[in-house]
């Protein structure tokens, strides 16, 4: 299969009920690239998905869109390709990512929130496996993380006045247990600063390679822990406590302090 005259299907590298993701290679330039096909009757999702990217693309820690269309009866989106996820990475490694390299993984992160956020969309969802790499596995300080599935993105203040959006209650969880804000157990609206919290987790998960709720399936129970998080028994260092005590002050509305993180 070859899409849009030039993009080349090889193999299949993921997938869902919704579509398949391919690794795939431009017959002219000779480039590798992602090609994710979406069925005719969910195209909403992948034009929502394409307009975030459209918006973005080009910035700190997002992939480059190469071409978005309809072509064999599928919706395609051809994106840059990138190595594993922050996910994989740590099921594949027989140890820690260093702090140093935590410490790099975050800062790049910070930067692609703050210009996401100031392009009025939150992603709602961060999480390992929402981040992929390009590394050299031989000097892991090099890596690179990048920002993927902007499936729950949506924005979060007016694009002209930049006024917030107001905060409802009783609105549908939106993420991933382990990673989700607390907000988004209790069901308020959520806002950029949950983007920075689930970050928070994220980072945490990283250099401990768990969280103390990740096996839980009660809601009650995830909720709960997170509101006590960190327990005693959590060696965090100390510029990671800060940062989690950060995203925990911040409410809704609010500005995360990009440049103090």
């Amino acid at each position: 299969l070859q899409i849009n005259g030039k993009y080349k299907l090889a193999d299949k590298i993921g997938g869902s009920s919704q579509g398949d993701i391919f690794c795939a290679w431009n017959i002219l330039s000779g480039a590798e690239v992602t090609v994710k096909l979406w069925h005719s009757k969910l195209s909403r999702a992948l034009e929502c998905k394409y307009h975030v990217y459209k918006s973005l693309t080009g910035g700190p820690g997002i992939l480059h869109l190469y071409w978005f269309g309809t072509d064999y009866g599928f919706h395609a989106m051809v994106t840059e390709h990138l190595g594993s996820s922050l996910q994989d990475l740590v099921s594949q490694s027989d140890h820690k990512f260093s702090i140093d390299v935590i410490t790099g993984i975050g800062l790049q992160m910070i930067t692609c929130l703050e210009f996401m956020h100031a392009h009025n969309f939150i992603h709602h969802d961060i999480k390992p496996s929402n981040i992929l790499t390009r590394v050299d596995v031989n000097n892991m300080s090099s890596i690179m993380v990048y920002l993927i599935d902007f499936g729950h993105a949506h924005t979060y203040r007016d694009h002209k006045t930049h006024c917030h959006l107001h905060c409802q209650e009783h609105v549908l969880f939106v993420g991933t247990k382990p990673f989700a804000s607390v907000n988004a157990h209790t069901s308020i609206e959520l806002s950029c600063c949950n983007d920075i919290k689930s970050l928070a987790y994220t980072l945490n998960f990283l250099l401990n390679s768990s969280l103390p709720w990740e096996h839980s399936a009660d809601l009650c129970k995830i909720l709960q822990a997170k509101l006590d998080f960190p327990p005693l028994t959590y060696n965090i260092p100390t510029a990671f406590l800060l940062f989690l005590e950060h995203t925990q002050m911040l409410s809704f509305g609010a500005k995360p302090d990009y440049e103090l993180l």
